[in-house]
């Protein structure tokens, strides 16, 4: 649209790209192996030769739930968007599941919508054929 706009807060981000292929050296020493991916799963293995923040290209939500050697484990943000999780050194199997946030809180309040609007229908009909009757 036309018109005279004012931009007052406004900042670069940027990374650095200095050691640039050290630094993608690095990352590359412990890969996820075993990749599964399914529509609400996420299944690998890593190891680790002492403990590390795994970040996961997965973006951070709280429909996720994470597994770690099959105990449930906080997700942790990182880089603001992404998903991570603290992990020890060693062998380790995870998980991540995803379920759509409040999807049975919404399924359980249409059900209970749907049994007063039945109940209140019924009630209803009923009283219209009692007051039928009556004036016969």
């Amino acid at each position: 649209m036309a018109g005279t706009y004012t931009i007052s807060d406004i900042s670069v981000i940027c990374q650095p790209m200095d050691g640039f292929s050290q630094k993608i050296s690095r990352l590359r020493e412990n890969p996820l192996e075993k990749v599964k991916i399914k529509t609400d799963e996420i299944r690998a293995s890593v190891s680790f030769d002492e403990a590390k923040i795994l970040c996961i290209g997965v973006p951070y939500s709280k429909g996720w739930s994470a597994y770690v050697d099959g105990e449930k484990t906080q997700l942790l943000r990182a880089n603001t968007m992404f998903s991570a999780l603290a992990l020890d050194k060693g062998n380790h199997d995870i998980q991540l599941v995803y379920s759509t946030p409040y999807l049975k809180t919404g399924f359980c309040m249409t059900a209970a919508g749907f049994i007063c609007l039945s109940i209140i229908t019924i009630l209803t009909q009923t009283k219209s054929k009692r007051n039928k009757h009556h004036f016969l």
